[in-house]
């Protein structure tokens, strides 16, 4: 610039510029019970808002949280996703990696036949009818006393044979990635009466 005497005055300007913003995402989860929490961590650089997505699906998703570190409370079974969007300090936007969590709960079964308190000779068969919830990643019964369990039969209808009279302790347990849960029935073998463990009941194939 000159001005009127002549003078020649220089002017500069100067621009601060900011890197790209960046982030990065965990879950101190991956597995979570229905009703109890789940922490999502971002750590950024160079960002000046932050904005967490929950989505059930993928591909459709609602804004959780504005903080770098947010806690959700799940209800819905299955597989959420997460993901966190950034704004840099010249507002170009990022987003996160997906994170995953399976959300679900211990699984549940149940013995359908025989029914507690009921009673057989014992060195008789005894037919047992269970099932458990899709959730089942393992099952396994537990036959209280000396027994033995007949060729060919196993899974959820086993078929039983105690050596000894008394009361036993019968029992379905179950697991999954969220824990274990069981069902039991207490039965009864005498050296008089025999009943049909499954009378009324439908006997078909339950094994997963």
């Amino acid at each position: 610039t000159t001005n009127i005497a002549g003078t020649v005055y220089s002017t500069s300007c100067l621009y601060e510029t900011y890197p790209a913003p960046t982030v990065t995402v965990s879950a101190d989860k991956e597995n979570v019970m229905t009703g109890t929490p789940i922490t999502l961590t971002a750590t950024t650089q160079y960002v000046q808002s932050i904005v967490w997505k929950q989505s059930f699906d993928g591909t459709s998703w609602q804004d959780i949280g504005t903080t770098n570190v947010v806690t959700k409370t799940l209800s819905t079974t299955g597989t959420m996703y997460f993901k966190a969007v950034v704004t840099g300090m010249e507002g170009v936007q990022k987003e996160s990696s997906v994170l995953t969590a399976f959300v679900g709960n211990v699984p549940s079964a149940s013995i359908l036949a025989p029914s507690s308190g009921s009673t057989f000779n014992y060195s008789e068969p005894i037919d047992f009818v269970g099932t458990v919830s899709e959730d089942t990643t393992r099952y396994w019964w537990d036959f209280d006393g000396e027994h033995t369990v007949r060729a060919g039969t196993g899974g959820l209808t086993p078929s039983v044979i105690y050596k000894n009279g008394g009361t036993h302790h019968v029992t379905l347990n179950v697991e999954n990635v969220f824990g274990t849960g069981s069902v039991y029935v207490d039965i009864t073998t005498a050296t008089s009466i025999r009943k049909s463990a499954t009378s009324g009941v439908d006997k078909r194939e339950l094994s997963k």
